[in-house]
């Protein structure tokens, strides 16, 4: 089970994202405010937020194009998707696409669903269909194209932010690489543009508190959450939006919704509680059968990854593209690094490593590393 820390962050990311449902919705209902403003507003106040979240903090900004391209054309497809789509089928659709990103790539890098895990994937998806289909009419094409497409950029960028030793500039970083290119989209919309007061206020609540801020937060919960865990962790959020707009806009509960919020908040406690399986393929490589026939079974040997010493020289990939730096610890039992928990063991070590060109200590896995002399 993840650390209090993770669980507290994550409960704090949901919230700001149900939050800034809630606000993409009044904004172009009611605030009668364009999609391609209100993205252009949201990022452009995200990145300002966090740019001085950043100098008062004294840090660098970070970042790099093709996460800032992943976060834009998810804000983007995600506005514009809402003038097509309902709530409801908007929010299956966002966050069906979401999980099946998360639950790919975690395929890809081991992770397998134990049996909890399973009983609360299924039950989580069957809570969340359960609310949302019965009163969804058929989605627009379109419109379901681009909400899925905003659901796999947010599973990429959110992939993509697990391994940064600093969340809050990479963050800060990507919001201030995406914000030109959502200004592109607003020229390219002019003859679309409308405004009101509250829709811009709304806008720019969004990009500075439940966008930019709860981003940061989401980045540093990530790196405490499986890959399966942090896709199924986010069906929460049409639920708590759900019961957003049933208190704040005086939307109907009835005991469906409370019902399904259970399933499904039920669904992702059992997921977060069972700790995942990974494949051997990932550490250790198969290399032949036995041949001893009377066995009657395969008998495998397993050929462990590289092991490092204190002082190798070692490069590794990282936001910044490829870094080096020299090994100063090996840890071979379950340590922290910067407030999160690391798993470590004889077999598996964990490596810091201090960077050549900065103080900057990392730590990572002997897969993750290349001897360089």
């Amino acid at each position: 089970m993840p650390a209090p820390r993770i669980l507290l962050l994550t409960l704090l990311a949901m919230l700001g994202f149900a939050g800034n449902s809630l606000l993409c919705r009044l904004a172009l209902k009611e605030g009668a405010l364009d999609a391609a403003t209100f993205t252009s507003l949201r990022l452009l106040f995200g990145a300002l937020t966090l740019w001085v979240l950043v100098r008062l903090g004294q840090r660098r900004l970070a970042g790099n194009w093709l996460s800032a391209l992943a976060l834009f054309l998810y804000a983007a497809a995600f506005s514009f998707a809402y003038l097509r789509l309902d709530t409801g089928t908007g929010a299956l659709l966002l966050f069906g696409a979401v999980q099946v990103g998360m639950v790919v790539a975690g395929w890809r890098r081991g992770e397998r669903l134990n049996r909890w895990q399973g009983v609360g994937f299924l039950l989580a998806v069957c809570g969340l269909l359960a609310l949302l289909l019965p009163g969804a009419s058929a989605p627009d094409l379109l419109g379901a194209l681009l909400m899925a497409i905003s659901g796999l950029a947010w599973a990429l960028y959110s992939l993509r932010a697990r391994n940064t030793a600093d969340p809050l500039a990479v963050t800060a970083g990507n919001f201030l690489l995406a914000a030109p290119l959502a200004l592109g989209l607003s020229l390219l919309q002019v003859a679309e543009v409308r405004w009101s007061g509250m829709g811009v206020f709304y806008a720019v609540v969004s990009g500075a508190l439940t966008s930019g801020v709860c981003y940061a937060i989401w980045y540093s919960a990530l790196r405490g959450l499986t890959a399966v865990q942090a896709g199924t962790v986010q069906l929460s959020v049409p639920i708590l939006a759900a019961l957003g707009g049933s208190l704040l806009l005086d939307e109907a509960l009835s005991l469906r919704l409370a019902l399904t919020a259970l399933a499904v908040l039920g669904g992702i406690a059992l997921m977060l509680r069972a700790r995942p399986e990974r494949s051997t393929q990932l550490n250790l490589l198969t290399v032949c059968l036995s041949q001893h026939d009377e066995r009657r079974h395969s008998r495998w040997r397993m050929v462990m990854t590289q092991k490092f010493n204190v002082g190798d020289h070692v490069s590794w990939n990282s936001e910044a593209g490829r870094v080096s730096g020299k090994i100063t610890k090996v840890h071979t039992r379950d340590t922290e690094y910067k407030g999160h928990p690391r798993h470590a063991s004889e077999e598996e070590p964990q490596y810091e490593i201090k960077s050549d060109k900065t103080d900057h200590v990392a730590m990572h896995k002997g897969s993750a590393l290349k001897k360089i002399d």
